[in-house]
């Protein structure tokens, strides 16, 4: 976390250590093309993050596409 400047990446920065209340999990994943076949170029990235705040547990799941090309 940002340290005392507020700025994160610098030497005041503040180290947190996740516990066991924090999992992620990262999923990387063919996408098929119509035909059926595997796409070469293309892959979804979905990361999954579980974590317990108050005895709440919560998720968030994010999902997003990545391709060889730019």
């Amino acid at each position: 976390k940002p340290g005392a400047d507020g700025i994160l990446g610098t030497d005041d920065d503040v180290e947190i250590t996740l516990g066991a209340n924090f999992t992620r999990e990262i999923r990387i994943e063919p996408i098929l093309n119509p035909d059926g076949t595997e796409s070469a170029t293309l892959r979804q990235v979905t990361v999954i993050i579980r974590y317990v705040t108050e005895g709440t547990p919560r998720t968030y799941t994010l999902s997003t596409y990545i391709s060889s090309y730019s």
